[in-house]
């Protein structure tokens, strides 16, 4: 799924105030003629034209509340969402309130520690969180305070173009290397514009940020900006107009500081344990609404707000219809929201909470069942979430207490989407760095096609379709990489969706910069997710790095085989395989070699047609799917039943080989449903019965599962003899994942010249 996007009020635009608190006396002209001022001297006509250095920091001191109106616009969707709010400053110390989705929000700052409270939920801000909240103070207006510090480096740069105006304009480079940028007007020597190095908080990456500041007037005759714009790049994020200000002396400091922080709803000290379903890789549990029924809420930590099916909410009670925007897909999509009294997720009761609706039908062909929501991060970061996916579990904890395992993985994060989501920095194929959305309400990785370009990966093929909460619909496939790490934690060939075709939305949704790691990443791992201290907590099954390690040979010699067709020398390694898993207890990789050696058994049977072989991959059929039931691993028993089910349909000895087959078919699908060689025997099985249509649903799902898996592209390529384009583009698929094999090598000869095919060989594993 596409989960929704939340464009939150960005902590830059309550910053945007602190120039109301600047004062000025008379400004000094230029002559427009005179040669252009040096940085000195045009910093001290800077700070003249506020009425000098000790006016200003007097003016910095004075407190103030500003009623104003602010617009944020969304980077991905450009979606717009306009609020008023009331601004109260004083110093570096902030408090802005505002009414979002019908609650009551106030992002709090004293100078030194930040907090939020959302309705009766009060909560610190996060150390990256404060330190973008300093950041941003320090360059804008407030900066000006620095320009007469002895210690300050001043530099001259190029004049710019800013709102209509040529501006001289000059660096100023504290201490600590932070530097600023100012451009003042020509002839008032007021700032116009400041730019500095810092981070765009609905993406999370490092980007030039630029203040704009207009339409200034007198406040106790010292001018102040009514209008300040702000750039992430080239991009206007946001926009606010002042319109009152007041000043007052009274203002207290006890108003900056945080409140008492909230109880972890019900938790106390005590974790909360709530068993989930696994479906379609969705994590779903049940929750009620106001002591209402229990519905399958789908666990969401790539949503920033909660969201309620339109018919769930419809039994709740009214809702208010709202012309608040949220990202979806590639677009934005005004959505009502309803407030929640109360939500119980297992005996963890959250109180007054906002939801936004939707219409949720569009869930139900992946996961079986229309939910009730999504559980999105406007709850989930009140907790410390453990996701314990080996176990089905999903674990509720105080955040204040974290406890990290001595064997657990540490992967640190950032905040996105207005500190609601949290993103991880992870290199591709060991030298592609990208930040990726952590992302549980994601069935599949994402990669945009931004990225994709980087990688020089050859087009894709459209085997699939998605619809975001906008209810686009968009074509999508699938690429399949060598590595992905995160930190220290590494996936071999990692799958992603991709936008089959170029788009300026770059990927599924307008985030050129960013991809999506979902639940196919995590889902072997226990996954901890601590908002409180930005980071991310793994801990992987014991033995499962040695486990996966001996997986990738198993699939190493399956490639072999399909290269070589030599049967003899795969089964040896299969045996060898089967016991190195073995003397080490993983069942799972000892399952699937042995269902190798049944595979090579299989082959022994077609070929001499010897009733030996047959017996003998029965009887290894059946040993490898009760060790992978021991292995408790679904995805290896559904993928072994499936192989099984392939050799009773190809050498039937009678109706019951046939039924036996059909029967085990079914059992995969429902033990493993996202296991691509099931869906690539069924679609070779409907080929055979001239089933064109289920033939190529069943084919293109496994490539949607499994972009490399040889079955299904193969039987996709000769689908497409009467289609010249489209077999070209199948054949660069083959020819990404298999320029060595003997057919590729044939196919690749007779339709293009091997220069142009624009494919890298993927090398095999050192065994």
């Amino acid at each position: 799924m596409i989960p929704p996007r939340i464009h939150s009020y960005a902590i830059a635009a309550f910053i945007f105030f602190l120039p109301v608190t600047l004062c000025c006396g008379r400004s000094l002209a230029l002559d427009q003629t005179a040669a252009k001022p040096s940085a000195t001297e045009l910093s001290q006509l800077i700070g003249k034209a506020y009425g000098g250095f000790a006016k200003i920091k007097e003016a910095n001191a004075l407190g103030t509340r500003n009623h104003c109106k602010s617009s944020a616009i969304s980077g991905i969707s450009e979606a717009t969402n306009a609020f008023e709010c009331e601004i109260i400053g004083k110093g570096d110390s902030l408090r802005l309130e505002t009414v979002i989705l019908g609650q009551k929000n106030i992002l709090g700052f004293d100078g030194k520690e930040g907090w939020t409270q959302v309705g009766n939920w009060v909560a610190p801000s996060t150390d990256t969180s404060v330190q973008r909240m300093k950041d941003e103070l320090d360059h804008g207006l407030n900066a000006l305070e620095e320009l007469d510090k002895p210690d300050v480096k001043l530099e001259s740069v190029a004049s710019k173009l800013v709102q209509g105006k040529t501006c001289p304009g000059f660096k100023l480079i504290p201490a600590n290397g932070k530097w600023t940028i100012f451009y003042a007007d020509p002839q008032s020597h007021l700032v116009l514009r400041t730019e500095f190095m810092g981070h765009d908080s609905e993406q999370g990456f490092a980007v030039k940020q630029a203040f704009e500041f207009s339409d200034y007037k007198a406040v106790e005759g010292m001018p102040t900006p009514y209008r300040i714009v702000e750039f992430a790049g080239e991009r206007k994020k946001a926009e606010t107009t002042i319109e009152s200000i007041v000043v007052d002396s009274n203002i207290s400091d006890d108003l900056f500081k945080m409140p008492a922080e909230s109880k972890t709803g019900s938790l106390d000290n005590n974790p909360i344990t709530i068993p989930f379903q696994y479906v379609g890789n969705e994590i779903i549990i049940n929750a009620s609404i106001n002591n209402g029924p229990e519905g399958k809420f789908i666990v969401d930590t790539g949503a920033s707000q909660t969201v309620i099916d339109k018919k769930c909410a419809d039994q709740i009670g009214p809702y208010t219809v709202s012309t608040f925007n949220v990202t979806t897909g590639a677009k934005a999509v005004p959505l009502s929201y309803i407030k929640m009294h109360k939500i119980n997720i297992g005996s963890v009761t959250v109180e007054d909470c906002s939801a936004l609706v939707s219409d949720l039908s569009s869930f139900a062909g992946a996961i079986g069942q229309r939910p009730a929501g999504l559980i999105g991060a406007n709850i989930l970061r009140r907790f410390l979430v453990a996701i314990d996916y080996p176990e089905r579990k999903l674990i509720l904890a105080n955040p204040q207490s974290v406890n990290v395992p001595a064997n657990a993985i540490i992967i640190p994060t950032s905040p996105a989407f207005g500190a609601s989501a949290l993103v991880v920095s992870g290199i591709l194929n060991d030298k592609h760095q990208v930040n990726f959305l952590v992302d549980t309400g994601a069935a599949f990785n994402n990669l945009p096609q931004t990225i994709a370009a980087k990688l020089g990966l050859p087009k894709t093929l459209a085997v699939g379709q998605i619809y975001g909460l906008d209810g686009q619909k968009l074509n999508i496939g699938s690429i399949k990489l060598n590595k992905l790490k995160l930190g220290s934690y590494e996936i071999k060939d990692p799958v992603f969706a991709l936008h089959s075709e170029p788009s300026t939305a770059g990927g599924l949704f307008r985030a050129g910069s960013m991809g999506i790691l979902g639940n196919p990443v995590w889902s072997k791992t226990k996954l901890t997710v601590d908002y409180r201290n930005e980071r991310l907590i793994l801990e992987a099954p014991a033995g499962m790095v040695e486990s996966e390690r001996l997986i990738a040979e198993i699939r190493d010699t399956e490639r072999v085989l399909l290269k070589n067709k030599n049967v003899e020398e795969a089964s040896r390694n299969y045996a060898r395989l089967e016991k190195s898993a073995h003397e080490q207890g993983l069942k799972a990789a000892e399952a699937l070699a042995i269902s190798g050696l049944a595979s090579c058994s299989s082959k022994k049977f077609l070929t001499s047609k010897d009733n030996q072989w047959l017996a003998q991959a029965t009887t290894e059929y059946d040993r490898a799917s009760k060790l992978a039931v021991e292995s408790g691993d679904k995805n290896v028993e559904g993928e072994i039943l499936g192989q099984w089910a392939l050799l009773c349909i190809s050498a039937p000895r009678s109706n019951s080989d046939l039924m036996q087959g059909q029967a085990l078919l079914q059992k995969s699908l429902a033990k493993a449903p996202t296991v691509a060689n099931t869906y690539a025997v069924l679609g070779g099985l409907m080929l055979k019965a001239n089933k064109q249509a289920m033939a190529k649903q069943f084919i293109d799902q496994a490539l949607m599962l499994d972009p490399a898996n040889w079955q299904a592209l193969w039987a996709r390529y000769q689908m497409a003899e009467t289609k010249p384009e489209e077999q070209k583009l199948i054949l660069s698929q083959l020819g990404h994942y298999y320029p060595d094999f003997a057919e590729v090598k044939d196919k690749l000869g007779k339709t293009m010249k091997p220069a142009n095919t624009s494919v890298k060989k993927i090398p095999a594993r050192k065994k």
